[in-house]
């Protein structure tokens, strides 16, 4: 028997329902503005280039099922759309209208030659399956064409080895693809056998530019895995960030491997490296990552995230020296250690001796939290390291739960400020810090305040966690 074809007219009506709701929006240029237009004609949408949902409908089935064919028929009246955001929250609650809402969706992309970026947020009780990731990956593979993609599976799809398939599969088929950032939630279903995928079709993107990978608590990713992400392909890329979380299993070796890869992309400005419970890395591997930044002569920007290395001691800092007086570009220093409890105050103090070597310097961050053994000969190091750098605009210091600092820090601080007159930004974290008193704390506040009333130019954040 066959199937009746099941069509639904896009009425001015359900337009106006549509584009009217707190959850439609469309940025202008490449910010991103909240705007709730009062009604918006067909011919109004035909023009539009750029479109965003925030998907955050009642958990009503029918309704979300509506929702859906009303937007992919609203997609299909814009050939001329460049720019789609679409920010699934509660909406897909159900699993299998989660797959068929993707389908809805995807279905609707084919004809959109002028799309050159897709952002899709899928977070918070999103249900999807691997049926609906290969209706969504289908779907984008499809548009070859597409220069920046951008997809976030946070806690809303367990990915298993098969989702990894769908992924790089369509991946080796955008060769057009300048910007990817991937963010997925792994949990325990992803082995050696799914990253091997993944990282093999980022090697197809030769045009690639910046890549951002995301994975949080992935099994998988031991050093085996890693010594694949080798990016040895792509000569075109500028910027990587890496948010790598091993559960563990992650030793030197592989971020030696990571690392060989690394150093051979001669057009590389920008690097993140962000690595999370990885109780086996010792000085051994931050040495591999010293190494690696002596070989990009390019590079402009460097951050630096290490949180658990309890192997980590001062002796990193001694191999540092070499690497940073070679990058004569570099502009923007962040490193934050988390903690790190053998850190001590020696080897601030061979870090800024190091960073005192880089003479272009304009954002410089320094973050020792819960690192018990920085005292107030640290913190005085630190700053005069920053009052040294005489093109440094940007500073960053936090010192959260350090129980070793005193109100003598906050001197040594307020005196940076006084006297540094290039600085334009201060960010400052000085949260729960045993030793430091609430009426020191609250005296530093307020000279700090009188400070930027006699300087406006300058701008003082105390943040909280």
């Amino acid at each position: 028997m066959k199937k009746k074809k099941i069509t639904t007219s896009l009425s001015e009506e359900a337009l106006k329902n549509l584009f009217s709701s707190k959850d439609f929006f469309y940025p202008k240029r490449k910010t991103i503005l909240d705007v709730t237009p009062k009604s918006l004609s067909q011919q109004k949408i035909k023009r539009m280039t750029v479109i965003g949902w925030h998907l955050n409908l009642e958990r009503d089935m029918s309704r979300q099922k509506k929702v859906c064919k009303v937007l992919g028929q609203a997609l299909k009246l814009n050939k001329n759309i460049q720019e789609l955001f679409l920010s699934f929250r509660d909406l897909f609650s159900i699993f299998k209208l989660a797959d068929q809402g993707l389908l809805y969706l995807t279905n609707s992309l084919k004809g959109l030659r002028s799309l050159q970026k897709i952002t899709l947020w899928m977070k918070y009780g999103c249900k999807v399956t691997n049926t609906g990731l290969y209706y969504l990956m289908r779907g984008l593979q499809r548009l070859c064409w597409l220069k920046r993609l951008s997809i976030c599976f946070l806690s809303c799809l367990e990915i298993t080895n098969t989702s990894l398939k769908y992924i790089s599969r369509s991946l080796k088929k955008m060769k057009f693809m300048e910007s990817l950032n991937l963010e997925v939630w792994c949990k325990d279903q992803v082995t050696e056998e799914g990253m091997s995928k993944l990282n093999g079709s980022l090697n197809h993107l030769t045009r690639l530019e910046e890549v951002i990978l995301q994975i949080p608590g992935c099994p998988g990713l031991t050093d085996r895995s890693l010594a694949e992400i080798s990016f040895r392909k792509l000569i075109s890329l500028r910027e990587i960030r890496l948010y790598l979380e091993s559960n563990g299993q992650l030793t030197d070796k592989g971020l030696e491997s990571l690392t060989q890869g690394l150093k051979r992309l001669p057009n590389l400005q920008r690097v993140t490296l962000d690595l999370w419970d990885c109780p086996k890395l010792s000085d051994v591997g931050l040495h591999h990552i010293w190494k690696m930044m002596n070989n990009l002569s390019s590079l402009r920007t460097v951050r630096l995230v290490f949180s658990g290395f309890s192997k980590i001691t001062d002796a990193v800092f001694s191999y540092l020296d070499e690497t940073l007086k070679c990058l004569t570009l570099i502009q923007s220093f962040y490193l934050e250690l988390y903690q790190c409890n053998e850190i001590t105050d020696f080897g601030i103090i061979d870090l800024c001796k190091a960073l005192k070597k880089i003479v272009t310097l304009q954002s410089l961050s320094l973050h020792f939290r819960e690192c018990d053994q920085v005292t107030d000969s640290g913190v005085k190091e630190i700053v005069s390291c920053m009052s040294e750098l005489k093109y440094l605009q940007k500073i960053k210091v936090d010192l959260t739960e350090n129980k070793n600092v005193t109100d003598a820090s906050l001197k040594e601080i307020f005196q940076l400020l006084v006297f540094r007159a290039s600085l334009k930004k201060v960010t400052l974290r000085l949260n729960r810090m045993g030793r430091i008193t609430n009426e020191e704390m609250k005296k530093f506040k307020n000279e700090v305040k009188n400070l930027e009333i006699k300087r406006p130019d300058l701008r003082i954040e105390f943040l909280n966690y």
